[in-house]
């Protein structure tokens, strides 16, 4: 997906990048529909809303679907059509879901966690996240350290929507220091 050169500054800019996409017409009109609605819910107009992470998350907090008769899984399914808008305006980045499992250091280590029953929630509680964003940037399995940990924590808020950056970020040493003293060939710093 090729991003824009210039950073969208609102929700606005954002309709305007994607509209010139080059996307599949029913991909186009989902992410632009996605945008509308979740600005109309909010009551703002996409000019008024900044294309930023913490903005929309704000924003997104606020909105009560019910109110609106949207059903809770519609409503995470219009949240993730914005994200991607965002993501093909170049506002925010991928998540990199399943990059680390293709990563030749940090794939072998996912793979023991994931066949550990006690532990494979942890993957699905914020390791998987923090091992993505790790193999993605070059920080190798023994090269984790609490600035990584800090630097992941940045960009989860300033460049992801996920819900609850902190506590994601919060329970990343545990869920690392867990697996540290399960798995032998985990490191242990």
């Amino acid at each position: 997906m090729a991003t824009p050169k210039n950073k969208p500054n609102t929700l606005a800019d954002v309709l305007a990048i994607v509209a010139a996409a080059d996307l599949a017409p029913a991909r186009r009109r989902d992410l632009i529909s996605s945008i509308n609605r979740l600005c109309e819910m909010a009551g703002r107009s996409p000019s008024d809303v900044p294309a930023e992470a913490s903005a929309l998350r704000a924003e997104l907090r606020k909105i009560r679907p019910a109110k609106f008769g949207v059903s809770a899984k519609t409503f995470s399914n219009q949240r993730s059509l914005l994200a991607a808008a965002l993501r093909q305006a170049g506002a925010l980045d991928d998540m990199g879901r399943g990059f680390a499992r293709r990563h030749p250091a940090w794939g072998p280590l996912l793979k023991v966690v994931g066949a550990n029953t006690q532990l494979r929630l942890h993957l699905d509680d914020g390791l998987a996240a923090f091992a993505n964003w790790c193999a993605k940037n070059g920080i190798a399995p023994d090269a984790v350290t609490d600035e990584s940990v800090k630097l992941f924590a940045i960009w989860l808020e300033t460049r992801t929507l996920c819900l609850k950056p902190l506590d994601a970020v919060r329970g990343t040493p545990l869920r690392w220091n867990k697996a540290g003293a399960t798995v032998d060939c985990w490191p242990k710093t």
